[in-house]
């Protein structure tokens, strides 16, 4: 397809068997953009005939899998399947546009599912950390609440715009310490 790799034909390697030993890994030579892309394209081809939408949202689906072929077709222009694949995806996942009362929650993992997804991954926020920050857990909300904008963030949306209301507090209101200007372009920004 026109404009894949842009300027450059070659991609990783796929394997399509396992390398189950030291004795199964061997020296192949790297795919070409267009063989990676036909690779991803036939794995969710065959993942869609094989997938329902009977579980739950943290389970792949088929909408799950639509709405992965959707992006891949999207990435290769191929527009007029990228759309048809986004709307196999929406409609048979059950997800709808959230409402307005919504949208301070939808990105909260304690409160419920979010109307909008299609798949969630289920990352457990009271799993333990041991040794540091090296699992999803500790981005949850229900943990470090990782995504807490500055002042100069929550002051870019205007009072009627229901993403201001999704953040969960500016910094000065947590017992993260004062960060007043904590980005550079911030009126206030503190390079310390």
């Amino acid at each position: 397809t026109a404009g894949e790799g842009s300027g450059f034909d070659l991609g990783i390697i796929v394997r399509t068997n396992p390398t189950l030993g030291v004795t199964d890994a061997d020296l192949k030579t790297r795919s070409t953009v267009s063989a990676v892309y036909d690779q991803i394209e036939d794995d969710l081809t065959q993942a869609i005939s094989l997938l329902d939408n009977s579980g739950s949202v943290n389970f792949v689906s088929q909408a799950a899998a639509s709405a992965l072929m959707s992006r891949v077709k999207l990435y290769r222009r191929s527009y007029g399947d990228a759309d048809s694949f986004a709307g196999d995806a929406i409609t048979n996942s059950g997800a709808r546009m959230a409402t307005t009362s919504e949208v301070s929650t939808m990105f909260d993992e304690t409160t419920g599912a979010n109307p909008e997804a299609i798949f969630i991954s289920d990352v457990d926020p009271t799993t333990g950390v041991v040794g540091g920050s090296v699992n999803l857990n500790v981005y949850t909300a229900g943990f470090w609440n990782a995504m807490i904008p500055s002042k100069g963030v929550l002051n870019m949306y205007s009072a009627n715009d229901a993403r201001g209301s999704a953040w969960f507090g500016d910094c000065q209101s947590t017992n993260k310490g004062d960060c007043t200007g904590d980005y550079p372009g911030d009126p206030n920004f503190d390079a310390q």
